[in-house]
Formats: structure tokens, sequence, C-alpha cells
């Protein structure tokens, strides 16, 4: 089924209504500013289903900064640095609460755009989902262009968030990212919560054709600019057509690869999406 809203300018291809009106419960949450030694651990980049040895202890917080949290998880011996925004912190770090439902996001970033496509996607949603219930830890992966080690790293996201005590965790990721949060879905190991639903933008397929269809019954959502010339649209189409259901793609007209063009629909849209593919409450989105 394919339709076309001409006043957003977009193709929708398949979409399906999500849950909606979930009750949150809230939870206390709490920082701290030293360098307490807490959070998550993976032993082997090369090996994701590894255990963890140190019990998921090896995770650092270096400082709070306007309500920021600025973590090190330990991947290999190697820092993963993460910046954590809770559901409900204030700018001073404190009064944070988590919904006791445990939602969260981890939005993958490059270590030259940790702030995301789009303008800076990941640092405009992070703090707008927050009202919400859900929190966020923006991770940049270490090494790019290595799908095995950013799989690690972000395994090592959902190991600190499951250590935390969240059960409901989506991933988001851009190109790279997008194919590296397919594939982390796919081979969480046990010691994590697992992945809740997955949204690539731009993706590239290498590497994720082999994992998307893994993913069901969990919500995938595919987002793709037309006018895409590093990756085109037809990446987004091909993983589309291997994932099982529910599944959702969003193709933008005109839009390059960076999204940028059409950066307010992409935020409405995904908002949206991640609310209720995590099951919260949903807060209405209001435009910059």
């Amino acid at each position: 089924m394919t339709m076309h809203n001409a006043k957003q300018d977009r193709v929708i291809i398949g979409r399906r209504k999500c849950p909606e009106d979930f009750a949150l419960l809230a939870g206390n949450y709490g920082t701290s500013t030293d360098n307490t030694l807490y959070g998550a651990h993976t032993s082997a980049p090369h090996d994701s289903t590894a255990p963890s040895p140190l019990h998921g202890r090896t995770t650092i917080c270096d400082r709070i900064l306007e309500g920021v949290v600025h973590l090190r998880l330990n991947a290999d011996a190697e820092p993963v640095h993460c910046r954590l925004r809770c559901a409900g912190t204030k700018s001073d770090g404190s009064g944070g609460r988590r919904d006791s439902s445990g939602a969260a996001v981890i939005w993958i970033g490059h270590p030259g755009s940790a702030e995301g496509p789009a303008n800076g996607l990941y640092g405009r949603l992070a703090p707008r989902l927050q009202p919400g219930g859900i929190t966020s830890l923006q991770l940049i992966y270490r090494h790019p262009n290595h799908l095995a080690d950013t799989v690690a790293d972000v395994i090592a996201g959902l190991r600190y968030l499951t250590a935390e005590g969240y059960s409901r965790i989506a991933l988001v990721g851009h190109a790279f990212g997008a194919a590296a949060a397919i594939c982390a879905a796919a081979e969480a190991p046990d010691d994590t919560a697992g992945v809740a639903a997955v949204a690539a933008l731009s993706p590239q397929p290498y590497g994720a054709r082999e994992k998307v269809a893994a993913l069901a019954p969990r919500p995938l959502l595919l987002l793709h600019g037309t006018a895409d010339t590093i990756l085109p649209a037809a990446s987004s189409q091909e993983l589309y057509a291997l994932a099982g259901d529910p599944k959702y793609l969003l193709l933008y007209a005109g839009c390059r690869h960076d999204l940028a063009l059409c950066a307010d629909a992409v935020d409405r849209d995904l908002f949206t999406w991640l609310q209720r593919a995590l099951d919260v409450a949903d807060v209405a989105y209001e435009p910059r």
C-alpha cells in the first residue's frame, strides 16, 4: 500500500497504526558528579555475544553539564563516549526520574557528527522526548566503517541501560550507523534487555540486509530522501522488502542523504514513532 501526502511532500509505504495511550509509571533516578564506576561493559568487539567478565561495572561518569551526563563506556579497553539525558532531569542534573517501564533510545553518532543528521537531529529530539518519559543515550562509536566494532559499541550501550533498569530500548542510526543499529538489534546478547524497535535513517544495506529479517516482530522504521546520491532510496526499499512486519518506510521527496532539507518532517515523524514504538504516553510534537 502506498499513500502520498502532498502537504508533507513525502511517500508513506505500508504504514500501520501503532499502539497509543499507555500509562507512564515514574521511578526515582539519581546521578553522580564524581567518577563513580557503574554501567556497562563489552568484552570483545568482534564477539558481540561474549558475556561481560566484569559484571557491568566499568562505566565512568565524567561530569554533568546542563542536565546532560557525560559517560565513558568501556568497550574492549577503549572508551565509548556517551551523553545521557534522563527523563525528567533538571538543568543541574538533579531530580531525574525514570518511568518503571524503562523506555530509552540509543542514538548512534559518528565521531565527526555526534548530534546526528538533519542538522543535529539527535541533539534536538533527545531533550524533547524527556517529558514523555524517554531517556536518551547519545553514543559516539569509536571506529567508522568497522561494523563489528560499532555493533560492540552499541551493545555496550545496551548493557549500560540494562544495568540501569531500562527494559525497552530503541536504536536510531544514520547510514553506516543504521546498519549497526539493525545488526546490534539482531545480535543483542542475553545479558541485555534487548531492543524494542529500530529506526534506520538513510541506511547502508551492507551488513544489514542479512540481519534485518531477524528484527520482526519488533517494529522497524526506515526513512530516506529520494534525492540521496550517496545511498539511494533503493537501499531503504531493499531493506523494507527483506524485513518482517511491523515495518514502515517514509520517503521524503527531494531530500538528500543528510536529510537536512526535510529536517522538520523527519523530526516530527521520528518523534511520534518513537513514543508509540516504546509504548509511552504521547506528548504533542511542537515544531521548532
